[in-house]
């Protein structure tokens, strides 16, 4: 998923470990995404929608 967001936004990514069964998206701080609230993984279309509405507020 990291490869295919640095490919379509052209911007990098940094890959954290996290807790067992944790898959947690933030930019800048913010919480995009959080597989423990959704009770599922995210499409990487879903990040990257995600994190062009986040920069698209700046």
């Amino acid at each position: 998923m990291a490869e295919e967001i640095e490919k379509e936004l052209d911007i990098e990514v940094e890959l954290k470990p996290g807790e067992l069964h944790s898959f947690d998206v933030y930019i800048d701080e913010e919480l995009i995404f959080s597989k423990f609230k959704e009770n599922r993984f995210p499409e990487a279309v879903e990040i990257i929608a995600a994190i062009n509405t986040y920069l698209d507020r700046k």
